[in-house]
């Protein structure tokens, strides 16, 4: 999945479920370069639904940031499976 930016008014919109699926959450979106974010920490994100959510910034602070945070539909989602039938 790939994606940049989205307006305010995109932001605050309903998000729509998966056709055929149940509703979940993804996992967090973390920074790699956050000095905060300790070996524990990272070995969670495996398990992050949706996929690993560390994400890696790009940019300057002068310029902007950009980040892409890939998202695996399902993965890690406990029942994911069973609330498509």
């Amino acid at each position: 999945m790939s994606c940049c930016y989205a307006a305010p008014s995109q932001a605050l919109e309903r998000p729509k479920p998966e056709p055929g699926r149940c509703t979940y959450y993804l996992g967090d979106v973390l920074f790699d370069d956050d000095p905060r974010l300790t070996a524990a920490r990272r070995a969670r994100q495996q398990l992050a639904y949706g996929g690993n959510g560390i994400a890696h910034p790009q940019g300057r602070a002068r310029t902007g940031w950009r980040v892409q945070r890939d998202i695996v539909l399902g993965l890690n989602v406990p029942g994911y499976a069973r609330c498509g039938r």
